[in-house]
């Protein structure tokens, strides 16, 4: 019998329906990671729009998430995504106990603009050529793969950044399913509150839902919006196609487990 919290239950169930809204065809729970013995909370498989009716279902649903923007419904979306989300119901699952985990926060909070800064006003002047364009309508919206900068000052702070979250998450999933690129989009799910934005992992969003309908779960009407907000989204990691393969696998197997073993099994839907 399973010994998780009411609150731990609901937090998978409220992620599990927020993925399939954003038009995820194949969803689980407890799901191995690519290449690690970890399972995480949920994951979905999002393998593109390609017809017009998916283009007017995704025009829909681009409103719940920026992870789908106008753009990528005009462009048709086509390309596969990987999302894994990691429920979080108490702070202790998430920070280490670091006696200086409150200056580290300070420090990386201070990194991040610093980081931001550089970006703006040296790696896009000197390295026009990191710019990924076409991934946007507008020019100024286009993505930069920025890490492949060759600026030293830039390099050097992104190295203090990967120490501090070192610090902060250690060898956790946390701070290697974004380094090793394990999914296209992570999200941590918290109740509202729990994380501040300083806090949250490099390469990870943020999920949040109310602690009282979290401890008072109530049923999920098909039309209803869903009691949670995406506070921050989840940057693009674009995943190895070998690794979202992999992990569209493990889906499969999670989802194939017999429901006695796991009642809150996502292969339990709704009767239409």
């Amino acid at each position: 019998m399973s010994n998780e919290t009411i609150q731990h239950l609901e937090l998978k169930r409220l992620a599990v329906e927020w993925l399939r809204r954003l038009g995820c065809s194949a969803v689980a729970t407890e799901v191995r990671c690519p290449i690690s013995r970890w399972r995480v909370d949920v994951a979905g498989w999002f393998d593109g729009v390609d017809s017009a009716a998916d283009r007017r279902r995704q025009g829909r649903l681009a409103e719940a998430s920026p992870l789908f923007s106008s753009h990528d419904v005009e462009r048709g979306a086509d390309r596969a995504r990987t999302i894994i989300i990691e429920c979080k119901q108490a702070r202790s699952d998430f920070l280490r106990d670091d006696a200086d985990r409150d200056e580290l926060l300070r420090a990386r909070t201070h990194l991040e603009s610093r980081r931001s800064e550089i970006e703006e006003q040296r790696v896009k002047p000197r390295e026009p050529h990191l710019r990924r364009g076409g991934t946007a309508l507008f020019p100024e919206m286009e993505t930069w793969d920025f890490a492949a900068s060759r600026i030293d000052s830039y390099r050097r702070v992104l190295r203090e950044l990967r120490q501090i979250d070192k610090r902060l998450h250690g060898e956790t999933k946390f701070g290697l399913l974004p380094q090793y690129h394990l999914a296209d989009h992570l999200y941590l799910f918290t109740p509202s509150g729990l994380i501040r934005k300083p806090e949250l992992p490099r390469g990870w969003g943020l999920l949040e839902a109310s602690g009282m309908r979290l401890r008072h779960p109530m049923p999920i009407e098909d039309d209803a919006p869903l009691p949670m907000r995406e506070r921050f989204a989840a940057p693009a990691l674009d995943a190895p196609v070998d690794r979202r393969v992999r992990l569209l696998r493990n889906i499969a197997v999670a989802a194939s487990r017999p429901p006695a073993g796991r009642p809150e099994a996502v292969s339990e839907r709704r009767s239409t």
